[in-house]
């Protein structure tokens, strides 16, 4: 999961023009609440 998640944050970050609609922080909270019996919690990235 955490390989989909870095794989959003790479590519907003590298075609942001293409990538308006993707929103990796709703992707982590999704898939924090949805799979995950501990949320993640805590830095993964930061924007450049």
């Amino acid at each position: 999961m955490e390989t989909a998640l870095a794989v959003e944050v790479m590519a907003k970050w590298l075609h942001p023009e293409l990538m308006e609609g993707i929103e990796p922080k709703a992707t982590l909270a999704e898939i924090s609440a949805r799979f995950l019996a501990v949320p993640m919690a805590g830095t993964y990235w930061i924007d450049p």
